[in-house]
């Protein structure tokens, strides 16, 4: 598994290379045209325009980089190199988890890309003054690290990772259904209109969840509290409590209904995309 998943990096690095090197190149012409209007400079036309179509192409490359990471299963399905990945000696859970671990790290690669690339334009072009009187003024503001909203942070991160990877696997999940024959007939192509069924289906579910089971975890102190215990007193109005999780006071409640099914899910599609992957693909 450790030589595949090395093997999809070795294929795909350069796709993420050329990514970063034209994010770096439009931030830096983008940084380059600010310094100029900033420091006295008149606010060209032909600036102003290649202000707005960088952003649209750097919005077309996070677009377009995901859409590549995905289709990385996908070439597997129906090109010639599935023979190769579906010919080694790996089975389907094996191929699913290095696609997944790959396609996180890339889309770890761009995102920390994408801030670093903005960093060292801004570093680079933006004069020195201002970055010392930036690290004054932040300095001043006497913000400790101990202060800051860590648990928030943390749980937002591991939330939006974990609902991040349930929605890839339901991408290849559709993907690898997709190319099932059924009565002889292959359904090529078809992916996405199963995916958007399928997360309608999903959010469903998550929401008829909610209603079926009205308890929550606290993060605070893992305990389980109901929605009477949660608001306290406070107006129903004044708090959603028809969402996965919700703060309040600084605590952080999940719905345990909704997390157990997305755990479920997610469990459901690595393993439904693995046994198809082993089992029900006609090369």
């Amino acid at each position: 598994m450790g030589k595949f998943l090395k093997y999809e990096l070795k294929g795909s690095y350069k796709f993420i290379l050329g990514a970063l090197a034209l994010l770096l190149f439009l931030n830096t012409g983008n940084f380059l045209y600010i310094k100029k209007v900033a420091f006295g400079g008149n606010i060209s036309g032909l600036g102003g325009t290649f202000l707005g179509i960088s952003f649209l192409v750097i919005f077309g490359i996070m677009i377009g980089t995901f859409l590549y990471i995905i289709n990385q299963l996908r070439r597997d399905l129906y090109e010639d190199r599935g023979y190769l990945t579906f010919t080694l000696p790996l089975n389907g859970r094996q191929i699913v988890a290095s696609k997944v671990i790959g396609a996180l790290i890339w889309f770890i690669v761009i995102g920390v890309g994408f801030v670093l690339t903005n960093i060292i334009a801004g570093f680079i072009i933006m004069p020195k003054e201002l970055w010392s009187d930036l690290i004054r003024e932040l300095s001043q503001l006497n913000i400790k690290i101990s202060s800051l909203p860590w648990k928030f942070i943390i749980f937002n991160l591991i939330s939006g990772l974990f609902n991040g990877l349930v929605i890839l696997l339901t991408i290849y999940f559709s993907m690898a259904l997709s190319r099932v024959s059924i009565g002889n007939r292959k359904f090529k192509g078809i992916w996405f209109f199963v995916f958007i069924l399928l997360a309608i289906a999903i959010s469903y579910l998550l929401y008829k969840a909610i209603e079926l089971v009205p308890y929550y975890i606290d993060f605070n102190n893992f305990g389980i509290r109901t929605i009477n215990e949660i608001l306290n007193g406070i107006p129903t109005g004044m708090v959603n409590m028809n969402t996965v999780f919700t703060t309040i006071d600084n605590h952080i409640f999940v719905n345990l209904g909704s997390m157990l099914l997305n755990i479920v899910i997610f469990v459901s599609m690595f393993l439904g995309t693995s046994a198809i992957i082993e089992k029900r693909i006609d090369l």
